[in-house]
């Protein structure tokens, strides 16, 4: 019994400093992939109609720019072929958590601001309310 704890113990001492180690590099990779996917769509928007801006929506609605350009790429729109961009329950929810990966709008794209790094933006981890493992139909990756 006692050889069967001093494994286990061993086994543990070994395995869970390399299971720790894992998490963060998995959320770098998806928060990675997420910003891929979300600018991906930003392209396909650009090559369907014209370059993205976020005064297509109106000032008026009182949102942020991360947040319009998400309204934008999620609108269906009979004239631009590929809409919506983005899936429809897309949930953007901005933080300014420093513990966090978060994507702010530069004008033209997404950029990643990463943990420890001050600053608003999009939660890449959780945007809608899960996280986006897969592209949608009509936007590759790039």
């Amino acid at each position: 019994m006692l050889v069967v704890i001093a494994v286990i113990g061993v086994l543990a001492a070994v395995s869970i400093p390399r299971l720790a180690g894992i998490l963060p590099g998995a959320r770098e990779q998806t928060a990675m992939r997420n910003l891929r996917y979300i600018n991906a769509a930003i392209i396909a928007y650009n090559n369907a109609a014209s370059e993205i801006t976020p005064t297509t929506v109106p000032t008026s609605s009182g949102i942020g720019d991360e947040t319009a350009v998400f309204v934008i790429l999620k609108a269906r729109a009979e004239d631009l072929r590929g809409s919506p961009f983005l899936p429809v329950n897309v949930v953007p929810t901005s933080s300014s958590a420093t513990d966090s990966y978060r994507a702010r709008w530069n004008g033209q794209m997404f950029e990643i601001i990463t943990p420890g790094n001050s600053g608003t933006g999009v939660n890449l981890l959780n945007i809608m309310g899960y996280l986006i493992l897969r592209p949608a139909h009509n936007v590759a990756f790039v």
